[in-house]
């Protein structure tokens, strides 16, 4: 049996958490979610190049969107504890969003400290839009895996994708035959536990 890396997006309400998951499943943008109660979860299988020309590499992911409502806080770390890698998710131009996502990364730290870090400024379609400029990382979060996007729009979801992958240890790889028929990407069962979603 395969390994399964786990990645868990972490951050305010109403950042963009479940729009980012939805995006990174299905390419697709929703305008509307329900929001999520405790968390909901994909599960997604990608396959990517590896350096031998007959071969291919394959990880399969699990991706939980966790709760990001006062109330539901006390019940995330169930959800992360044992996560490989998280999703620091603020709004971009949000300053209390970007608190957030710091108060998660020091909650990491104590409770998660082999957990891979990435920092994920979303909604980058509105700052265009407002010509607002992106917010000063705090220094506590810099030096993280950082990138800007838009679930909107996709923007920049290749680059999230690629650091996502090369924070996968090689030997969490699956090496299959090139000419696999498995394809390229291969969306498994979605599965949902305890509500709806976040938008």
């Amino acid at each position: 049996m395969e390994a399964t890396i786990k990645v868990v997006l972490l951050g305010d309400s109403s950042v963009g958490k479940t729009s980012i998951v939805t995006r990174l499943k299905s390419g697709k943008f929703l305008a509307k979610h329900a929001a999520t109660i405790g968390a909901a979860f994909i599960t997604k299988t990608i396959e990517v190049p590896s350096n031998g020309a007959s071969a291919e590499k394959r990880i399969h992911m699990e991706i939980w969107d966790t709760a990001g409502q006062e109330r539901y806080k006390s019940l995330v770390p169930m959800y992360y504890r044992d996560a490989n890698i998280a999703l620091l998710v603020f709004e971009l131009g949000s300053v209390s969003s970007l608190q957030c996502a710091k108060t998660w990364f020091q909650d990491l730290q104590d409770r998660a400290q082999g957990t891979q870090v990435i920092l994920v400024g979303n909604k980058y379609d509105l700052v265009c839009e407002e010509h607002s400029g992106e917010l000063a990382i705090p220094a506590e979060l810099q030096g993280l895996p950082y990138v800007a996007v838009s679930a909107k729009t996709g923007y920049n979801f290749d680059a999230l994708n690629k650091i996502i992958i090369s924070l996968v240890p090689e030997n969490q790889f699956k090496i299959l035959p090139k000419d696999n028929e498995q394809g390229n990407i291969l969306e498994i069962n979605k599965e949902r536990s305890g509500g709806g979603c976040i938008c």
